[in-house]
């Protein structure tokens, strides 16, 4: 029986906290959960232990056993006294590459400068089998003869794969200045990402091998997680797998699926950014979802709002898959299928897994990004037939962040205004009361104030005001008095 491990991407987020961690969301719509002492999880509702310690996002990961009459992969059923052993290669090769002057405009191989060594944070390959097994950690990789954690593995009741990440640990071993929002000679940070695989042991200790296998990214904190990217890295890689792959374009455009979402999302904008745009965009979701002629104007009138967001953010641009359903949208062309909010789906598809961990990225604008930069839009790095899983073959681990900002937090105060305010908010309510607003980064006046300040900063999380309003407000802030 083969199996594939999904999600084909995983995402997991920096934070600060040694112990604390929730799993990023594994259903399309939901936040993610946390897991108790007791292996029992509950929905995330907290991203912050207290005010100065962010808890770290874990990726998980799941086997699926692959039906041998083509049908969709299911989760995997394995004989009894079977355990899965996992294997995690995580690196970070940013101050060991050739870095551009800029972030790349196109895709672009990362290429190892001479004598890396001591510049290549690579602590090698780590495994872990079992069940709730303790933690397997990443800690040993230096930067000039720094010693610079990555994460650790561990896994939950069922033996699925938990890979957590780095802690936000950005430093200079020579106290380098840090004047630029991209490359900083003889800085590190504690971002990473690489391969995962797995193997299945039988109770009679031979091994099932045929497992495709997995990639996972470890990026900074997403500051406003219930406030999703217009465009997304989901959104990216279909319109990969439509131009170079054959993936077809949806067969009918459906307003639940397509547009309520792009909708939604450009809307939401309004709790992290000024611009007034944002909260034009109409929530009458039953009339946008009417295909009829007498709602024509109104789908074009907000079709205009979606499209704004190209010059109202740096570097941003539409898919063309988004800009095809747009199209079809106003034009009536579309299944006019709303029957109110969609729910939350209540099992976990394989597919549904890697949705859910890519739509909560930012795919606009790649400069150079957040989570990932350009070269994920080069096919090249793809597996065929294509489902977003990246071609070990092709990559390094530590390829895919090789070329984002060094460090992480340099870019994260530089890009304020306008860049990717779902992920790195620009303004912010402080009270569900009150809609008086704030600058995010207040207090944060240098890119070396962001690496020592990150973990103080707020988290935006929907709240109900006083008249009975979903409203996004920051949350758990240090106080101002409390920076460095």
């Amino acid at each position: 029986m083969p199996y594939r491990i999904y999600p084909a991407i995983g995402i997991a987020r920096l934070g600060n906290d040694l112990d604390r961690f929730y799993v990023g969301p594994e259903r399309p719509g939901h936040r993610g959960v946390e897991i108790d002492a007791a292996g029992v999880e509950t929905a995330v509702t907290e991203y912050k232990v207290d005010a100065d310690q962010v808890k770290r996002q874990a990726a998980r990961f799941r086997l699926f056993e692959l039906p041998p009459d083509g049908g969709a992969p299911q989760p995997a059923q394995l004989a009894a006294g079977s355990t899965v052993e996992w294997t995690v290669h995580l690196a970070n090769r940013k101050a060991a590459v050739q870095r551009p002057d800029g972030p790349p405009s196109q895709p672009l191989r990362p290429q190892l400068i001479a004598n890396a060594s001591q510049l290549l944070v690579d602590p090698g390959s780590r495994s872990i089998t079992g069940a709730s097994a303790l933690a397997v950690r990443f800690n040993t990789g230096e930067y000039k003869g720094r010693r610079v954690p990555l994460g650790e593995l561990r896994t939950d009741k069922d033996q699925n794969l938990l890979v957590c990440g780095g802690f936000g640990f950005s430093s200079s071993p020579t106290n380098a200045p840090l004047p630029s929002f991209y490359t900083n000679p003889g800085w590190h940070d504690d971002t990473s990402d690489g391969f995962v695989k797995a193997k299945i042991r039988r109770a009679d200790g031979s091994f099932d091998e045929d497992v495709e296998g997995a990639w996972v990214i470890v990026g900074p904190p997403d500051y406003a997680p219930e406030v999703q990217g217009v465009v997304t890295l989901y959104d990216i890689l279909a319109d990969v797998g439509h131009a170079n792959f054959g993936v077809p374009a949806p067969a009918q455009i459906s307003f639940t699926n397509h547009i309520f979402p792009m909708l939604l999302r450009t809307r939401r904008l309004q709790w992290v950014n000024s611009d007034p745009n944002w909260s034009e965009v109409s929530e009458d979701w039953a009339a946008l979802g009417n295909n009829t002629a007498a709602a024509a104007a109104l789908r074009s009138e907000n079709a205009d709002h979606v499209r704004d967001i190209e010059g109202l953010l740096q570097r941003y641009r539409l898919t063309s898959l988004q800009n095809q359903a747009l199209d079809q949208w106003v034009l009536g062309n579309f299944a006019s299928d709303w029957v109110g909010l969609p729910q939350v789906p209540a099992g976990l598809m394989a597919d549904g897994l890697t949705r859910a961990a890519l739509d909560g990225t930012i795919g606009r604008g790649f400069y150079p990004g957040i989570e990932g930069g350009i070269l994920l839009t080069d096919p090249t790095i793809y597996r065929a037939p294509f489902d977003y899983r990246i071609d070990q073959a092709q990559l390094a681990p530590g390829d895919l962040t090789a070329h984002m900002a060094l460090p992480w937090q340099a870019d994260f105060f530089d890009c304020r205004g306008n860049w990717w305010p779902s992920q790195r908010p620009d303004t912010v309510r402080i009270s569900a009361s009150s809609p008086a607003t704030l600058q995010w980064a207040r207090g944060v006046t240098s890119h070396l104030d962001m690496v020592h300040n990150f973990s103080k900063l707020g988290f935006v999380t929907a709240q109900v005001d006083p008249a009975g309003n979903t409203v996004f407000v920051e949350t758990q802030r240090s106080a101002p008095n409390l920076f460095a």
